[in-house]
């Protein structure tokens, strides 16, 4: 099986790669104004990235026109033609060696690749016994896979959870994006997104950050050391529990932020990080010298984060009206506002049709929740001394001692989230003595992304608020470099080297536990024969078939029976439910009473209600049901599962 597994990745890979050449890099480069000075690796970057930005963008309004993918993808398989054929004219061979920091480079990134993606890269493996998936990743992986398969053929998709309703107040950009380049092509669904999208967006990450903080800092070795604090770096919890004495136990999240290196087992949580540093790039380019078309090609780019993290595109909106009103006063230019009213142009092409103010996880004024979860919550810092400092402070309303309490908790917050990151807020001093637009921008967004936190949270989804967080996290990666540069020029050259090369060592530690959990990751195995239920329901069942499961751990924490089937269910993957905005808790009553009540007018009222077709159940499970007042006609059973048509 293992070999068999490697020659279909293999052969995924290579297709995906021509579309990715023919489809993004070759566009994107067309576009790129000729005039405009890059390095190669910055006009590759750039190339990709716009060229990606657009063909998502236009897929989006195809697909929500009812037009076929090919609509979109069609003009530019034909960019992509006319300017792979001008560059095979033009190309000459050439000899040129790496430089030690670019090599130095190339490893980071295939190291990163290896550690981010590993949560995901031992899912959807096939073995003797059946498919196998990691435990940490089956929980968001099986949600996405459905959506992925859906929406190659339905948008905007079913939700695989709660049918019959669609899915919204959900980005699903980066699995409409998948799901158009299998539509068409012989692609693993799996393949896809198991392995060929974090090993993607891993080095696109090491990429991105290596450009633009080559171009701030002018030195690969310190570009290099950015990558390393982006994608290695963690909190201040290793050193921490050397105070704290044994009862403490170190954690990626003891600050409540997630370092970047635990987020890819949601590639849609770190896609947006290539695209912020990308439009990054263009401002940058476009602060020396005005182009319009780099700058509606920085706007789209921005304006697409909506579709793959809500949270960031709403971070670079709150940032991009500050860089433009600088460059409005130092520089009496204007054009930058361009770019803030197309990127939110576009974002709300995007983020509107998707969106139901009535049942959306808006932001919650709370000042301070997060910080209190930080010390109170058992598997997060969880200093309980804190809290009863708090109470005793407000029932003496003693209003100076609780602002001071809450400002150890704030600075507990930042020291121990950035740790050796702390240092890149030095660099808020030279942003404000020589300000740049790259500054002000980097340091506006760094602003959101820490203090949103700090004074909302998300309602019913309260913890997701931590989400804003990482956009600083990459930030302050570059910013710390930059600071480095200051010491390395300020100080003895070896001295000041060995301090960055300890500091670098002393910044991972903290995800050594996290990384560790990630390779021993348990594997979840789905036995063949459960498989061959799934696939019946696939092969033989109309494509609008809903199914009725029983509300097992497995079907409520997973979307694992809809992935595997292609087929909505009545409910499970509660969680997403509640993401979404549905009546989660009512489902979910109503189900339990379903099984547990067998009162046939409860029973019909269910299944008439919501088209429910199909019921699935264990063999274990169909022993304990009493299937009073239904009409089931079983259409497959095994040793594993029944399957039975409910009728009317």
């Amino acid at each position: 099986m293992l070999g068999e597994n490697l020659i279909l990745t293999l052969t995924n890979a290579l297709l995906a790669g021509l579309f990715a050449v023919m489809i993004w890099l070759l566009p994107g480069m067309r576009l790129l104004p000729k005039t405009i000075n890059l390095r190669v690796t910055e006009r590759i970057f750039l190339g990709t990235t716009f060229g990606f930005v657009c063909y998502v963008l236009l897929i989006f309004l195809i697909r929500f026109l009812g037009l076929p993918f090919w609509v979109a993808e069609l003009p530019f398989f034909m960019l992509g033609f006319v300017e792979g054929g001008r560059w095979l004219k033009e190309w000459k061979p050439r000899t040129r060696s790496l430089a030690k920091a670019q090599v130095a480079f190339l490893i980071l990134a295939i190291v990163g690749i290896v550690i981010q993606g590993q949560v995901l890269f031992r899912s959807g493996v096939w073995t003797a016994q059946g498919l196998q998936f990691g435990q940490l990743s089956l929980h968001d992986s099986t949600w996405h896979i459905f959506l992925i398969d859906e929406l190659k053929q339905n948008f905007p998709p079913r939700h695989p959870g709660f049918a019959p309703v669609l899915v919204k107040n959900y980005h699903f950009l980066l699995d409409l994006t998948l799901a158009s380049m299998a539509r068409y092509l012989p692609l693993s669904t799996f393949e896809l997104y198991y392995r060929l999208t974090p090993a993607a967006v891993s080095a696109f990450l090491s990429l991105s950050v290596f450009v633009v903080a080559r171009r701030l800092s002018r030195s690969e070795w310190l570009a290099n050391a950015a990558v390393i604090l982006t994608l290695f770096a963690g909190n201040a919890s290793w050193a921490l529990q050397f105070f704290r004495g044994p009862e403490f136990h170190p954690s990626a999240n003891t600050f409540m932020l997630d370092p970047i290196v635990d987020l890819m087992q949601n590639p849609h949580a770190v896609v947006v990080f290539p695209l912020m540093l990308a439009g990054l790039l263009g401002l940058m380019i476009l602060e020396k010298k005005r182009n319009m078309v780099i700058l509606m090609l920085t706007a789209i780019t921005f304006g697409v984060i909506i579709g793959f993290k809500a949270w960031g595109g709403i971070i670079m909106l709150l940032a991009l009206p500050i860089a433009a009103l600088w460059m409005s006063l130092k520089n009496k230019r204007h054009d930058l506002w361009g770019v803030w009213f197309l990127a939110g142009f576009v974002s709300a092409v995007i983020f509107i049709p998707v969106y139901d103010a009535k049942t959306a996880a808006g932001l919650v004024w709370v000042p301070g929740w997060l910080l209190k979860r930080m010390v109170e919550d058992p598997d997060r810092y969880n200093v309980p001394r804190y809290f009863l400092l708090e109470q005793h402070y407000q029932a003496t309303h003693n209003v100076l001692r609780l602002a001071i309490v809450n400002f150890k908790q704030m600075l507990i917050f930042l020291f121990g989230n950035l740790w050796v990151k702390t240092l890149g807020l030095v660099y808020v001093i030279v942003i404000v003595k020589r300000p740049s637009l790259a500054g002000i921008f980097m340091l506006t967004v760094t602003t959101a992304s820490l203090s949103l936190p700090l004074l909302f949270n998300q309602g019913r989804m309260s913890y997701d608020i931590i989400q804003f967080g990482p956009y600083s996290l990459v930030m302050l990666s570059i910013f710390t470099v930059l600071i480095l540069k200051q010491i390395l020029q300020a100080t003895n050259g070896k001295l000041a080297i060995a301090l960055s090369i300890i500091l670098l060592v002393l910044s991972v530690p903290s995800n050594a536990t996290s990384i560790v959990d990630r390779f021993n990751d348990q594997p979840f195995l789905v036995p063949r024969l459960t498989l061959e239920a799934f696939d019946y329901l696939k092969k033989e069942t109309p494509p609008e078939s809903i199914i009725l499961l029983y509300p097992s751990k497995i079907n409520l924490s997973s979307a694992l029976v809809a992935a595997l089937s292609e087929r909505p269910t009545y409910f499970s993957a509660n969680t997403f439910s509640r993401i979404t905005g549905e009546d989660y808790e009512g489902r979910e009553a109503e189900l339990r009473s379903f099984f547990r009540n067998s009162d046939p007018g409860l029973r019909n009222r269910i299944v008439d209600t919501n088209s429910i077709d199909y019921l699935l159940l264990t063999q274990e499970e169909n022993r304990a049901f009493n299937p009073n007042g239904l009409t089931l006609t079983k259409v497959f059973e095994n040793e594993s599962i029944i399957i039975s048509k409910i009728n009317e």
